[in-house]
């Protein structure tokens, strides 16, 4: 892929057709690294050629599956849950943060969520999905809610919510989750 991405401008030269990098020069070091996104985000120069303009996305999910993978490996298996909490609102406080500096949402950070969100139903698979909802049953039906209000005011009140749509589409996902939560 990397290759491909530093040979797509020259076979367009080639080919004579027409391309802008927008100035954007990529690097060796930064892309066998998988850090041209945070470059992007650094430099506020982005690429106008494919696949360069996605390059960012290969280097948010090369890095989720180093630190998930490493994160899984050390946590015992209790703490999963806590760990997807923390990637899910890790996500949101960033991405408010890289919204209201004017950055882009190019990092692992503001997209940890989006993976955090998938890792769900593994857990469910893993765990006994029966054993799981025992124990959200015995959460106070008061603490659910008050959960569910909290949930719906910021997906409703967040400034990047407007910009976000695919993360208000991820939340339907847990539209199951909270059926269930609430029988």
């Amino acid at each position: 892929m990397i290759v491909f991405a530093f040979l797509t401008p020259k076979i367009l030269e080639l080919l004579n057709l027409s391309s802008s990098s927008e100035g954007y020069v990529p690097n060796w070091w930064v892309s066998i690294f998988f850090m041209e996104n945070y470059k992007m985000i650094f430099s506020d120069s982005f690429p106008n050629t494919s696949p360069l303009r996605v390059m960012w996305s290969l280097c948010v999910e090369e890095h989720f599956y180093i630190i998930w993978g490493l994160s899984i490996y050390f946590l015992k298996r209790k703490n999963v849950p806590f760990l997807i909490i923390g990637a899910i609102l890790l996500a949101n406080i960033s991405r408010i943060l890289f919204f209201t500096n004017g950055l882009p949402f190019l990092d692992l950070l503001t997209n940890f969520d989006y993976f955090a969100f998938g890792a769900i139903p593994a857990l469910l698979l893993v765990n006994s999905e029966e054993k799981l909802l025992n124990k959200i049953k015995e959460i106070p039906l008061r603490l659910k809610y008050i959960a569910l209000a909290l949930s719906i005011t910021y997906i409703t009140l967040s400034p990047t919510s407007i910009l976000h749509i695919r993360f208000l589409l991820t939340q339907l996902f847990m539209e199951s989750f909270f059926a269930r939560l609430f029988s």
